[in-house]
């Protein structure tokens, strides 16, 4: 499996987006989720040993009934191998 994490937009606001390929090549879009306010995007991406992502950006809006404290905040989000987020 193949995963990419980036952010879609921009300059403002830029939502977060993670995207898995799987074999033969198909496209599963895991996340696309705007910020209510402001300006979200993950620049990075690891899968840990079960094929959980864990994908790793800034805010400076909300997410998930989480806002920013000021400038950019750390993001990170957590989804199954299926695609469920498991944790903001």
């Amino acid at each position: 499996n193949l995963w990419a994490a980036g952010w879609n937009g921009g300059p403002s606001p830029r939502t977060p987006f993670i995207f898995k390929m799987v074999p033969p090549g198909y496209g599963l879009d895991v996340y696309d989720h705007p910020s209510s306010s402001g300006t979200a995007f993950f620049g990075g991406i690891t899968i840990d040993s079960t094929g959980n992502a864990i994908a790793v950006g800034g805010s400076t809006g909300t997410i998930d009934g989480l806002t920013s404290s000021g400038d950019y905040d750390f993001l990170l989000m957590v989804y199954s191998n299926a695609g469920a987020k498991q944790f903001t």
